[in-house]
């Protein structure tokens, strides 16, 4: 990273993009069991946490003092070259000067490259954190897409029962209706012929309503894939930062 870097800021968090699946088939969608929710809410909470102004104030600090070192280094060198001057024209012990300045210039040295090694990775990592967007509205919204396909599948569930439920009135009905015609009972062929068409048409619109919620559980299938990866890219951040952490010190 160049000296002249500054802080970026987080980038505006977009809509996950969706993609069909490989197959171009729905895969039945699955909610995350109690400990893997009770760890995606720890991880939302744990980032919403990030004290990310202070962060920034720490950033501009480090590229105002990595100028000002870079100025010292300068002068530094400068001061160095004028005494090894004044030394090679004065009475002091040659050797003893020359040693202790190598010395000298050596720890220096080594100070300085540690310092900026520091402030680089430091730079590095905080530009790492904060060029992605901001993970806390996915992994929220995550959330609350366990909940919706939690409460889905729950409802699907009731409608397959309930569509059960009508289909075996409808054979109890058809069988009866058959009865009417052998028995002759030309009203009775009415009555249960109404009641026949009303069972039928109330079957269609919960099979209606079966497709539409199966279409709504798709796209939120395709929205939680999306949001895996980008938790998956997420770790591997988390990993290159704890990487550079533990080179640092």
């Amino acid at each position: 990273m160049d000296d002249g870097d500054s802080p970026g800021a987080h980038s505006s968090p977009s809509s996950a993009p969706t993609n069909p699946s490989p197959n171009g088939k729905s895969v039945p969608l699955e909610p995350l069991g109690e400990e893997s929710l009770r760890d995606l809410l720890a991880a939302e909470e744990s980032w919403r946490q990030v004290a990310w102004d202070k962060l920034d104030l720490l950033c501009t600090v480090v590229l105002d003092n990595k100028e000002s070192a870079r100025e010292q280094r300068e002068l530094m060198k400068e001061g160095l070259k004028q005494l090894k001057a004044c030394a090679d024209n004065s009475d002091i012990d040659k050797a003893v000067f020359s040693q202790t300045f190598k010395l000298i210039t050596q720890t220096l040295g080594k100070l300085s490259s540690r310092g900026k090694d520091a402030e680089d990775a430091f730079l590095e990592v905080y530009q790492s954190f904060k060029q992605p967007p901001d993970p806390s509205p996915f992994l929220q919204a995550f959330v609350d897409e366990q909940a919706v396909i939690k409460r889905g599948q729950e409802k699907l569930k009731q409608l397959a029962s309930k569509n059960k439920q009508l289909r075996m009135e409808k054979e109890d009905l058809v069988q009866r209706l058959e009865e009417a015609d052998r028995e002759g009972q030309q009203q009775k062929d009415v009555v249960w012929g109404q009641r026949l068409e009303a069972a039928e048409q109330e079957n269609k619109r919960l099979h209606g309503d079966i497709l539409t919620l199966e279409e709504t559980i798709e796209g939120l299938d395709l929205q939680n894939q999306s949001l895996k990866k980008t938790l998956h890219n997420l770790e591997v951040l988390q990993k290159r930062a704890e990487n550079w952490s533990e080179e640092i010190t």
